[in-house]
């Protein structure tokens, strides 16, 4: 079992053998049980998880993990032989939808209204109707 998050970082790259991100290998050490006892019990576990990895890299100059790409950040251990599997921005394939302004309104009103944390009334305004419209246009 992993005593730490570096420990538990390290077993899930030498298992896979492959560059990974900080969110995929906290997923991956908790499938394999590895985090029950690194005591991340806050909202957001994966958060830190991915800081501890980063501050390893950055102040520790004997790290064990290396940085093979950015923006997303992909991590292997220096001492591995991987194929960079990489997929970049362009060529992930994702859908791209365009909404206007007007499509999106009744999703935000809704919002405005039901977040507890957010009590807000809104009102639409319609510019093409607007009095100033045609006196300026």
């Amino acid at each position: 079992m992993a005593k730490s998050i570096i420990d538990a970082t390290k077993e899930v790259l030498e298992c896979k053998n492959e560059a990974l991100n900080p969110n995929q290998m906290y997923h991956i050490a908790s499938e394999m049980g590895l985090t029950k006892e690194l005591n991340l019990n806050g909202k957001t576990p994966w958060a830190s998880f991915a800081a501890r990895i980063y501050m390893d890299i950055k102040e520790n100059p004997n790290s064990i993990f290396e940085v093979v790409a950015t923006k997303p950040m992909f991590i292997k251990l220096k001492n591995q032989d991987i194929n960079l599997k990489i997929q970049t921005q362009n060529e992930i394939k994702e859908p791209k939808n365009s909404y206007s302004e007007r499509d999106l309104h009744p999703l935000l009103i809704r919002f405005a209204f039901a977040n507890d944390n957010f009590k807000a009334y809104t009102k639409t305004i319609y510019h093409e109707s607007s009095i100033k419209t045609k006196r300026y246009g």
